[in-house]
């Protein structure tokens, strides 16, 4: 209303809006378009415990795969009946991971991501940060690089 009627004094006094408008949208967990291939890449490798391959190499076949699902069914984030739709969604991601990887296309957020977020991820997330997770397998090369390191 000031536009329309408005001095140069009220709108000198005019206070702007406490909220910073500029700063980006709120965030409250979950993945988005900025990180999820990120996200989700890095949970492969942890459940499969293959720290020293490429993350975009994690779900490199169908063995991977079906560790993933059936360490998800043990774990009780999904049942027996979620297994084939799980095993879809993880298929999903593999082929956006291979496309991203061998056609330099851009890794853009989509329908796969959020489909394992929605159906596992989430709760994998929390599970792999908590002490709950055992992250004892270490790779040859993990182990190499650890001994390297040791000064006696």
């Amino acid at each position: 209303a000031f536009l329309e009627k408005g001095t140069f004094e009220e709108i000198k006094s005019w206070v702007p809006p406490v909220k910073d408008l500029h700063s980006g949208t709120e965030r409250k967990g979950g993945i988005s378009m900025f990180d999820a291939s990120k996200i989700v890449s890095k949970q492969m490798q942890d459940l499969l415990f293959r720290w020293d391959v490429p993350a975009k190499d994690s779900l490199e076949n169908s063995d991977c795969i079906d560790k993933i699902v059936m360490q998800t069914v043990d774990a009780g984030i999904i049942d027996e009946e979620g297994k084939p739709m799980l095993s879809q969604v993880l298929e999903r991601v593999r082929i956006s991971s291979a496309a991203f990887a061998m056609f330099e296309a851009r890794n853009v957020y989509n329908s796969a991501y959020q489909n394992w977020w929605t159906l596992a991820g989430e709760k994998w997330q929390t599970r792999l940060a908590s002490s709950d997770f055992d992250h004892v397998a270490l790779t040859q090369r993990e182990v190499c690089k650890f001994l390297r390191n040791i000064v006696i």
